[in-house]
Order: structure tokens, then C-alpha cells, then sequence
């Protein structure tokens, strides 16, 4: 196993905060930490909510990426989280709206989707945050 590797299997299981989590029959609002995992661990998330796969969809691979020369972004690098401050980010598909708004100290999670959808999503957050 090389070492890169060794340091994303590290890095998959260092897991997010959740500071704070409201529901409603139609929406989740979380409040979670901000820490650099973060990043990876919501694009690991859109991929598996349905929005497609990382490598194949702009909005995903792109998100949190500095851009290379070509203006194209740069998949080998993410943008440090501390230089991302009242960023505010959207995403939709068939299923879901997310608005994700990355504050000073905090992150802010926002999903609106269907009534029957609200355990599937407090799943699949929980694969990278925890309380």
C-alpha cells in the first residue's frame, strides 16, 4: 500500500462535529464543524445522495478545488477550509436542495428534500460527521 494511500484511509476516518441539527418535515439544518475533512467527506456525500460520480461531475469535483493553469480545476488539490470564510455554495438535483454555507468558525448544512428522504440523508451525513 503506498504511502498517499495510507494517508486517505487516515484521513476518511477522521470524522466532522455536529454542534447543532434542527428538523422539519421537509428540510435538516445542520451545524457542523469547520475542519479540512470536511471538504472530501461532502463530495464523498453528493456522490452518494445521487448526484453523480466525483470524476464525472463538474460541480462536485470542482467544489473546494484550486484551478490549474488551464482555468480548469486542479483534482489533486482541495483549497485550505480556513481561506474559505461566508462562502456560500448550491446544489440541486431530482431529489434534493443543499445549501452549504461555510462561515468563520462554522459550517452550515442545509437539505430540503421529501418527507420519506429525511432518514436516508441523517445516514449518509453521519458517514463523515458525528455529534
Amino acid at each position: 500500500m503506498s504511502l498517499n494511500l495510507n494517508i486517505q484511509l487516515a484521513i476518511d476516518f477522521i470524522m466532522v462535529k455536529i454542534f447543532g441539527l434542527s428538523k422539519f418535515e421537509y428540510h435538516s439544518d445542520y451545524i457542523l464543524e469547520k475542519k479540512q475533512e470536511f471538504l472530501s467527506g461532502f463530495r464523498k456525500f453528493l456522490v452518494d445522495i445521487g448526484f453523480g460520480e466525483e470524476s464525472s461531475n463538474f460541480e462536485i469535483y470542482s467544489f473546494a478545488r484550486p484551478l490549474d493553469k488551464d482555468g480548469e480545476p486542479d483534482a489533486s488539490k482541495e483549497i485550505s477550509i480556513s481561506k474559505l470564510v461566508d462562502q456560500h455554495y448550491f446544489f440541486q438535483n431530482n431529489d434534493y436542495m443543499i445549501d452549504l454555507v461555510i462561515g468563520k468558525q462554522k459550517i452550515f448544512l442545509m437539505i430540503s428534500t421529501t418527507k420519506d428522504r429525511q432518514e436516508e440523508i441523517s445516514v449518509k451525513v453521519q458517514k463523515f460527521c458525528s455529534f
